[in-house]
């Protein structure tokens, strides 16, 4: 790999860049082979940039390929960052309604030229890879088993393995290369989380004796590997101690009182948000039982999913954390995101997504306090992004959230709900 030469965005804007190879400001990187399988080779090369008093792009080419380059702020200048969720599409979505995945990479690439982003955060399903329910045989088989111990008992066999690496590699390959979102993957730094569509629908949301099941935990290990690799180009196995931009449990020592003004914290799912207990409550009642015995003969289509027969929707509802399942680690991770702010005197916006709607949910304290909104160490908005390839939700569904929206009381000093984006109720006639 070799990193050429410097410009800064005015010299870019003047049309006067400066060929850094010409002029022997470049400098040749040594790759790192992480790991080879199947053909395929994953490199990482290890770049330092100097940060300056004027914003850089580094430009550079693997191979002697063709040139491009990344944009890093100045060193006294906040980073421009974009954050994105739901970059796929579901099973159930015909891509081509959509004009396919890349309208809004469009945008974002259109906003990069004229004010460079320094870095994108995957907020999770950075890519989709549910069909692995229709793209392989030995899996799809295991999905089949109607008996729930057989399903539970089975093994995951080294031929299922295989199948499923080949599977998540090739996703990997052609999701990260294609379209505008493989360009943008060339020109901005990326930092990503882990949600479900990454692994597969609804993973981590089902009861834990599936969750533990050989081959559906085998699933998870494959998917692990494949993430590690594309989207951390990391190994499994590997620790802070070979790769060091682990960040484990540094938050407070990296965090300087009076110069650290606003810490970012990605959730991937929202934490602020409507209350759908009512709708849990009536998926998982013993009343449905009939329905699902019934659901699992096949006669009611995909109202239930194959993996424990529970309604299909559900998963959904339980990811999130305003589900009842976790209202108490909920409680926990907002008292110690306030202590944190507190104690370091910092402001905290909370990032998700996962919903496919964009919204902005907010803690704040009781105005019993009386404390002021830039004195309020309880104020914590969360920015909710809406897909950037997925399908939107129905207009009814964006509709019955809003008019779920009520202040909520976290405990007696915090209290949340969600913050007005339109005066205009939706139109669902």
């Amino acid at each position: 790999m070799r990193l050429i030469g410097v410009c800064s965005f005015a010299a870019r804007r003047k049309r006067t860049p400066v060929d850094g190879e010409k002029v022997g400001k470049y400098k040749d990187v040594r790759g790192y082979r992480l790991h080879a399988e199947r053909g395929c080779t994953f490199w990482r090369f290890s770049v330092e940039v100097e940060l300056r008093d004027k914003e850089q792009r580094i430009a550079y080419r693997i191979n002697r390929g063709p040139a491009t380059g990344f944009w890093v702020p100045a060193k006294n200048q906040s980073m421009n960052i974009m954050f994105h969720s739901c970059n796929g599409f579901s099973v159930s979505v015909n891509p081509d309604e959509l004009s396919g995945p890349d309208p809004l990479w469009r945008d974002v690439l259109n906003n990069h030229q004229s004010r460079p982003f320094h870095v994108m955060l995957g907020g999770g399903d950075q890519l989709y890879c549910d069909v692995v329910m229709r793209k392989t045989e030995l899996f799809q088989d295991w999905l089949m088993i109607r008996n729930p111990l057989h399903k539970h008992n089975a093994p995951f066999t080294p031929d299922m393995q295989d199948e499923l690496e080949e599977f998540y590699l090739e996703r990997y390959c052609m999701w990260f290369s294609q379209g505008l979102f493989g360009l943008a993957n060339s020109q901005i730094p990326m930092v990503n989380m882990y949600d479900d569509h990454d692994i597969i629908d609804g993973f981590g949301s089902y009861p834990h004796h599936f969750m533990s099941s050989p081959v559906f935990s085998g699933l998870g290990n494959v998917a692990f590997k494949y993430y590690m690799l594309f989207q951390h180009q990391s190994i499994v196995d590997e620790t802070e101690e070979t790769e060091p931009s682990w960040a484990l449990d540094r938050c407070y020592n990296e965090i300087v009182k009076g110069k650290t003004e606003h810490l970012l914290v990605l959730l991937g799912v929202p934490i602020a948000y409507p209350r759908l207990v009512w709708l849990e409550n009536i998926l998982t009642s013993r009343l449905l039982d009939p329905i699902k015995a019934l659901g699992k003969t096949g006669l009611l289509g995909n109202v239930f999913n194959k993996f424990d027969g529970g309604v299909e929707v559900l998963d959904d509802l339980d990811d999130h954390w305003t589900a009842k399942n976790h209202k108490d680690e909920r409680k926990i991770i907002i008292e110690d995101l306030q202590d944190l702010a507190a104690d370091r005197s910092v402001r905290i916006t909370i990032l998700g997504g996962d919903v496919h709607l964009a919204a902005i949910g907010q803690f704040y304290s009781n105005p019993k306090l009386e404390l002021a909104k830039h004195k309020d160490f309880r104020y914590m908005p969360n920015v909710i992004s809406s897909a950037i390839v997925n399908t939107p939700p129905p207009d009814l569904m964006a509709d019955v959230l809003n008019k779920r929206n009520k202040v909520h009381h976290l405990d007696k000093d915090t209290d949340e709900d969600m913050i007005p984006m339109t005066n205009t109720a939706f139109d669902t006639a």
